[in-house]
Order: C-alpha cells, then sequence, then structure tokens
C-alpha cells in the first residue's frame, strides 16, 4: 500500500509597507549641565539615554516600523552624529545612548541642528513621500542664540519638516531663569504643541512619544 505524500505548502513572507516614511532625528544635549541630577536621583544624561532606548525598542515592534527610520546627534559646542539613518526595525535593542559620551563641554544648539538640518535634506532627497521630525532636547543655556534662530527658522521652512524641543529643568535652580531658557526653546519649534517642559524620565520619554506621534497624526 502506497503512503500518502505529504505536501507542505509554504507561506509567502508578507512585508507591510506604509505609504510613508518618517525619519526622526533626536538632537541630544551632552553638555556639562548633563552631569545634574533630576527628582529620582539619575543625572539628565543617564535619563535621556534611557527615554531615547525605551522610544526605539518600543516602536521595534510597533505595527508601523517599517515606516520609521531614525537618526541620532549628540552635541556640546562640537556636534556629533551618534546614528546615521537606520530602519528602527534594524535598531539594537536597549543601547547606550548617554548624550554625553566624548563630549561635556558648553551648550551650542546651533551645532547640533546644523548636523540635524544636512541628515534631513539627504532622507528627504532620498524619494518621495518623507517627513522628518527633529526632536531637540537641552538642559542648559545655548551660548550661540544668534546662530540657532536662523538654523532653527530654515528647518521649520523646509517642507515635509517639523521641529519639537523640550527643555530639561534642572531641580532647585532658579525659576525665573528656567521659564526664560524654556520660553526661547519654544521659540525654536514649529508650534507651541510641539514644545515641553521636562523634568523626569517620565516626562522625557512622552515627549518624544508625542513628537513622533503628532507627526504621524498630521500625515491622516
Amino acid at each position: 500500500m502506497k503512503e500518502d505524500s505529504v505536501h507542505i505548502i509554504k507561506r509567502p513572507h508578507i512585508v507591510y509597507r506604509t505609504p510613508f516614511e518618517i525619519l526622526g532625528i533626536f538632537v541630544l544635549d551632552g553638555s556639562g549641565s548633563m552631569v545634574e541630577q533630576t527628582a529620582r536621583g539619575w543625572t539628565k544624561a543617564d535619563t535621556v539615554s534611557m527615554a531615547v532606548s525605551d522610544v526605539l525598542s518600543w516602536l521595534k515592534y510597533s505595527r508601523n516600523k517599517n515606516g520609521f527610520s531614525f537618526a541620532i546627534v549628540n552635541y556640546d559646542h562640537r556636534s556629533v552624529v551618534k546614528l546615521k539613518p537606520i530602519f528602527v526595525k534594524d535598531i539594537e535593542e536597549y543601547a547606550d545612548y548617554n548624550p554625553m559620551e566624548g563630549l561635556g563641554g558648553a551648550t551650542y544648539i546651533f551645532e547640533g541642528l546644523k548636523d540635524a538640518k544636512m541628515i534631513a535634506e539627504e532622507f528627504l532627497n532620498g524619494g518621495s513621500n518623507r517627513h522628518v521630525v527633529v526632536m531637540l532636547m537641552t538642559g542648559g543655556v545655548d551660548m550661540t542664540r544668534h546662530k540657532t534662530v536662523p538654523i532653527a527658522n530654515a528647518i521649520k521652512r523646509m517642507e515635509n519638516v517639523s521641529l519639537a524641543g523640550c527643555f530639561f529643568e534642572t531641580v532647585g535652580a532658579d525659576t525665573s531663569a528656567m521659564i526664560e531658557y524654556a520660553d526661547f526653546v519654544q521659540s525654536l519649534c514649529s508650534s507651541p504643541d510641539d514644545f515641553r517642559t521636562v523634568d523626569d524620565y517620565l516626562s522625557l520619554r512622552e515627549f518624544f512619544f508625542s513628537s513622533i506621534s503628532n507627526r504621524f497624526h498630521r500625515l491622516f
């Protein structure tokens, strides 16, 4: 008696493609002020690293992961491209994103935005229906305001680009000074909704999530 043959049907591997591509560019303060502690007892730099890691790890498994890429620019009075644009699905999970690595000097926001602008331009030139969210985070006084304002305005004038920003408050610092610094960062943003003042890990992580989701919702 002949044995029945068994046919194994292989299912095709389906890659769900999104009708858009979003590049998130983290522009992270790596100046000396980031050694200051938050209310939880962590340094600002460690808080930033954990928040970025959480956001990227969460998006890595989201249903829209094929539509997201990320880049990271760290700055003090210099700028370092920590991570060139890479699909979120290919990002290493729970890596160390401490923005002070190799840095720790003065705060020149202009330097970070300068590299972010170049990365955004290259990404937008690579295809249609592409969008960029620049997420600026600073925890100190900007020493290059005369340069920062023009480049922030140039970024905001770019088609399909939004600039979000947050100011990381220092525990116990002068309140009036903190308000003045925060107002300046807000003036750099694309809209009031793109700004946030943060003072701990949870509020910083929420800022990153909301910046991405705001751009996502604007597309639909």
